[in-house]
């Protein structure tokens, strides 16, 4: 994305460029920083703000901006806050420029208007521009990493190909312009991007959507129009590994200064107990073949499916290890799962063999040999967890179909297309779109599957297999997600080699696969239609491209990072920790809102492409959207169920040693019981709080808990009711929990 004639030159850039080289805008303060000089300056119709290393380069930004000019009413110039009050045709702009940190630089820059009129909105230019060394946003040489997609992280990271120069990620602060959006009746659809050397956001207008001709920013109204964090990192040079971890660094100094909702204590397990019985009893989530009890991938639709039986009868499984009421449960769903593999083939299948009989009866034919190439890694994924729990059938099962998903994987030389059929191994679709890879993180949950293999059973063979897999991604970079789930995956099996090789590229490639899924995350709380009834904050899409949040992608991303932090403990960068564990902190609040009876009726879509919609069920609907459409247009997903399930035995802790039960919304890192003591440490980063919740195990005659930080201060918690108590802790600490005398 370097400029060139060839590619040609925004007009921004020219206007930008040849107003600069007048040199008459008015200075308007210079603050000093550890690598770099920041000016305030206005121009001819804009208050720039311009960050100069001498010699090098800089950028751009601008902030209030009016066609007919600008003019400064009043100033207040702190050492790490200015303040300016400007004045224009269209209304009073404030201007709010903050310093957040002078060493690794870290900027804040937000504009609001308060219209002077009921005022359209038709246009406002992007607000970034990178400058070369003369000051010519012409003659900046770089390229754009990543930018927004869809309404996923409003970013764009530039790298820069001046020595010195090092990168930058530009942040914008959505949930602080949510006024607008609701205003203007516009959504931040891919508005964080740009053109090389115009970038950055520019907030949607007419005629892009042809609402905001219909709906005024109403006078004398404040309004945020722009809320803009710039970290300024390391070199992002052609290695993909150094350009994750300098994304996900400056992605975490920005965090703490982000707009974050408040989380809400969900009861997770009283929800399982709720999906079990809809389970067993509703005739529209199962049907019986063969003797055997299956699900159906929706509420009142489709045929059953290897995945989806697996995707809930292992966290169903995990559960039951811990409380025997779902021992029977899993032992249902977990019957007939043989049926769906194909000795001839020596595959675990995606449909039963009577699959087309059945759909012929449902008016859906199916073709039982065409699969996603994910979809035939998913279940053996699944039988390999329960075989490491100790079912020996599912490791027969496991066993007598990992050849074939070998075989498929040589085939394709590591680089799996969207489709193909099963029989033949020929390709139906290679590519998402011309010029894009097919499933390219499949390889993430292929290295996973075999890193299973291998610690059940320490042939090498396996092992070498997973290294194969990932070698294969080295040159991806954002673009590495298909699935957010599988990227997910991903990140955990690059972990797992690298400690089982030592090489340390498996524990960076483990970056690329965060960075990958993170880039596809809402980093913002929307309040746009149906969503202002449910957090959209860091939930990530389910496809690369996918315009929802899906509870099944949801869930197994959580379950993953579970595994990706408690596993990596310290050995992962502070960056890698807090977003991480910021991600499993709000999984367990955002997933609540899939469930239709938690939300109101008249958000639903009325109509859904797969079966119907039964509040009454506590399965959950499979999308929710940041732009807030009517929520389960796909329908109400049954393989997404196993969340409850997962939830339960992930977040929640039987003690043994003490008459408590835990709840904690960041993982429990490591926990040591003795002598009526728990000691424990959560996963995160210190500086960071997170939720406890201690659950006596007797109701009836509970003793006080007694929480410290191991051989300190005692920690204060409140009593919610008879045998609850919650406190808010550091993370990554050493405590220490013991019951009152």
């Amino acid at each position: 994305m370097t400029a060139s004639k060839s590619c040609g030159i925004p007009v921004g850039a020219l206007d930008l460029q040849a107003e600069i080289g007048r040199r008459d805008m008015v200075s308007l303060a210079e603050v000093d920083l550890a690598t770099a000089t920041l000016h305030a300056m206005l121009g001819r119709d804009s208050l720039w703000l311009f960050v100069r290393r001498p010699g090098i380069g800089g950028y751009a930004l601008r902030t209030a901006f009016c066609a007919s000019g600008l003019q400064i009413k009043e100033q207040h110039l702190g050492r790490d806050l200015l303040t300016f009050s400007c004045a224009s045709a269209i209304g009073m702009q404030e201007v709010r420029i903050e310093v957040i940190d002078r060493h690794a630089p870290l900027l804040r820059a937000s504009t609001s208007l308060v219209p002077r009129a009921d005022i359209l909105m038709r246009f406002w230019p992007r607000d970034l521009f990178p400058l070369g060394m003369d000051d010519d946003p012409c003659s900046a040489r770089g390229r754009v990493e990543a930018a927004q997609r869809g309404l996923n992280a409003p970013i764009v990271l530039v790298a820069r190909d001046e020595p010195g120069m090092g990168g930058l990620l530009y942040f914008q602060n959505l949930t602080a312009l949510n006024g607008y959006y609701e205003a203007t009746g516009t959504r931040p659809d891919s508005v964080v991007g740009g053109r090389w050397p115009q970038l950055g956001y520019q907030p949607p207008t007419g005629p892009m959507f042809e609402q905001a001709d219909d709906n005024p920013l109403p006078a004398g109204t404040h309004t945020m129009i722009s809320d803009a964090l710039l970290a300024f990192g390391g070199l992002l040079g052609d290695d993909p590994r150094q350009s994750a971890i300098s994304f996900l660094d400056m992605l975490a100094g920005i965090y703490p200064h982000i707009t974050r909702p408040t989380t809400t204590y969900r009861d997770w397990p009283a929800l399982a107990a709720q999906t079990a019985h809809g389970l067993r009893r509703s005739r529209n989530t199962h049907v019986e073949h063969y003797g055997h009890l299956y699900l159906r991938p929706y509420v009142g639709a489709e045929v059953p499916d290897s995945m989806v039986q697996l995707a809930v009868a292992r966290p169903v499984a995990r559960l039951a290890q811990d409380e025997p009421r779902y021992r029977p449960l899993a032992k249902t769903l977990l019957s007939g799962v043989d049926r769906f593999f194909d000795p001839q083939l020596g595959a675990i299948r995606r449909f039963l063999p009577n699959v087309v009989a059945q759909s012929r009866d449902a008016n859906n034919e199916k073709d039982p040999d065409e699969v996603d190439s994910w979809y035939l890694y998913h279940p053996l994924i699944d039988l390999a967890q329960l075989a490491r729990a100790g079912d020996a059938e599912a490791e027969r099962l496991l066993f007598a179909g990992i050849d074939f998903a070998i075989t498929v994987a040589r085939r394709f030389r590591y680089r799996w297309p969207v489709t193909f059929n099963v029989r033949t191994l020929k390709v139906n679709v290679r590519h998402r779109k011309e010029g894009d890879p097919g499933q390219s993180d499949v390889g993430g949950i292929y290295a996973h599957l075999m890193l299973d293999a291998w610690e059940l059973t320490g042939r090498k063979r396996f092992l070498r297999e997973a290294e194969k897999a990932i070698d294969a991604t080295r040159e991806l970079r954002f673009d590495l997600t298909y699935q957010t789930n599988l990227t997910a995956f991903g990140a955990n099996a690059c972990l797992r080699l690298w400690h089982a090789t030592g090489r340390r590229f498996f524990l960076e490639q483990s970056f690329v696969f965060l960075a990958s899924f993170l880039h596809n995350t809402l980093f913002w709380e929307s309040q746009l239609g149906a969503a202002r009834h449910y957090t959209t904050f860091m939930g990530a899409t389910c496809l690369h491209d996918g315009p929802y949040m899906a509870i099944f992608e949801c869930f197994e991303s959580w379950e993953a990072f579970h595994h990706y932090l408690t596993a990596g403990q310290n050995d992962l960068p502070h960056s890698v920790q807090l977003l991480a564990a910021e991600y499993w902190r709000y999984g367990l609040d955002r997933a609540w809102g899939f469930y239709p009876a938690h939300l109101p009726p008249e958000i639903l879509s009325e109509e859904t492409r797969n079966g119907k919609i039964d509040r009454r069920l506590a399965v959950p609907l499979e999308d929710l959207y940041g732009a807030g459409d009517p929520a389960g247009q796909v329908g109400q997903e049954i393989y997404g169920s196993g969340a409850a399930f997962a939830f339960a035995s992930g977040a929640w802790r039987k003690l043994k040693a003490s008459p408590f039960i835990l709840f904690c919304d960041y993982p429990i890192a490591a926990i040591d019981e003795k002598d009526g003591e728990a000691h424990f440490r959560t996963s995160g980063v210190a500086g960071m709080n997170c939720r406890l919740r201690i659950i006596a195990k007797n109701r009836h005659r509970p003793k006080k808990p007694l929480l410290s930080i191991s051989g300190s201060a005692e920690i204060a918690f409140v009593s919610l009711s008879k045998g609850n108590w919650e406190a808010s802790i550091p993370a990554n600490i050493p405590l220490t929990l013991k019951a009152s005398d």
